[in-house]
């Protein structure tokens, strides 16, 4: 099996839970579920916080009127079970080990507090733009989060919900991990 096949497997076990949740019919007849928002203050722009500056994104509302009157958490019940994977991304050491697309941990080794996290940064945002519009029923194709890197020495982990966005996204991310000064990467738990 390929990475890109693996990445694969990993994300359609989500996104097929997404889908799932998406068409499903709401509670009320009143009720539509709408998809994806991106979280907005008070004067409808992007709400960012933290240290990285990003916004995050919704799974799922259910909106009522014009009111949204529940928010919806899609998520898998397990982990699909395989053997870690190790390779060379660029010359970038990575381990890859059993991971939920929806929440992603990686940990870098090797990095430094002052470095610039442009690179991740740019991915996030390259990610969490909708590439084309899609119908109501469809999964955007978009990362919700990215969290705030913790620190512990010379590790650095961050958390990622990449929501419906394309294994593509993935390849992607470890491009922009390339770019960091750092040592390896792991992902998922061992």
């Amino acid at each position: 099996m390929t990475l890109f096949d693996l990445l694969t497997r990993i994300r359609d076990y989500y996104v097929d839970r997404f889908r799932e949740q998406l068409k499903a019919s709401p509670e009320k007849s009143e009720q539509r579920i709408q998809s994806e928002d991106v979280v907005v203050d008070l004067n409808g722009k992007p709400q960012t916080e933290g240290f990285l500056d990003l916004p995050l994104r919704i799974d799922l509302l259910i909106i009522e009127g014009k009111e949204a009157s529940k928010t919806i958490i899609v998520d898998t019940e397990k982990l699909l079970a395989f053997q870690p994977v190790s390779i060379m991304w660029q010359h970038l050491p990575v381990r890859i080990a059993p991971f939920k697309w929806n929440s992603l941990r990686f940990t870098c080794t090797g990095a430094d507090r002052s470095a610039s996290w442009e690179p991740i940064k740019e991915w996030f945002h390259r990610w969490f733009t909708p590439r084309q519009s899609v119908a109501a029923k469809e999964p955007a194709g978009v990362v919700h989060f990215l969290s705030d890197p913790t620190w512990d020495g010379d590790l650095v982990t961050f958390t990622a919900d990449l929501g419906t966005a394309p294994v593509t996204a993935f390849e992607n991310l470890l491009d922009a991990l390339a770019k960091l000064p750092i040592k390896q990467v792991q992902f998922g738990t061992v």
